[in-house]
């Protein structure tokens, strides 16, 4: 179970690697870290719920990472914690840094693309591992519970290269929520993973 469970922690950074995150010295700029679709402010916190198991992730703190202001999220399972630096650019969001690993370019994980059904390509490394696909995002309406959700969904077209594994992955985004639901399918390993949304407190 410890196992299952890490896995699911790495699906939420995506490029988990080890080490623990750090920020620089100089403070940054709160004004950068604004997007419809991600709550970013410090004190954010999501529950989630994956087969029967509680996920916490945090808004810990903001920092500066290479001169631009980032979000540092970190992620408590049952199998230990996940730390994930975000950045927001011209509306676009971007994963920065995994467990204080650069990730080399910043993965694209957000964009409201003027044509949804083309997407964007990912190509980058961390670790000397690559990660490599296409994403698309397309709107989708989604019910958790009682809950129902008007969502952005940006979804794997075909398969995901993560350090060597094939994946493929759909993940749901609520405005001033951010994400709600996640799926990640490992066909190598027979796992199919699904986290939903169970509790949302906003930072102040």
């Amino acid at each position: 179970m410890k196992k299952w469970m890490a896995l699911v922690a790495v699906t939420l950074s995506a490029v988990a690697l080890f080490g623990s995150a750090r920020g620089g010295e100089q403070k940054a700029d709160e004004t950068k870290l604004s997007h419809p679709y991600f709550a970013l402010k410090v004190g954010t916190t999501w529950e989630y719920l994956a087969g029967g198991q509680k996920i916490v992730v945090k808004v810990a703190a903001h920092e500066m990472i290479d001169e631009t202001s980032c979000a540092r999220l970190e992620t408590e399972t049952a199998g230990g914690k996940v730390t994930e630096h975000l950045s927001v650019k011209d509306g676009k969001v971007y994963r920065v840094r995994a467990q204080n690993q650069e990730i080399k370019p910043p993965v694209l994980i957000f964009w409201q693309t003027p044509d949804k059904a083309e997407g964007w390509a990912v190509d980058s490394m961390v670790q000397n591992l690559p990660l490599k696909g296409t994403l698309t995002i397309a709107e989708d309406k989604l019910t958790i519970g009682k809950t129902s959700y008007e969502t952005m969904r940006v979804k794997s077209s075909g398969e995901i290269i993560m350090a060597g594994r094939k994946m493929t992955m759909e993940t749901w985004y609520a405005k001033d929520k951010g994400m709600v639901k996640q799926r990640i399918r490992l066909p190598e390993n027979d796992l199919d993973i699904v986290l939903e949304l169970d509790s949302f407190t906003p930072g102040q």
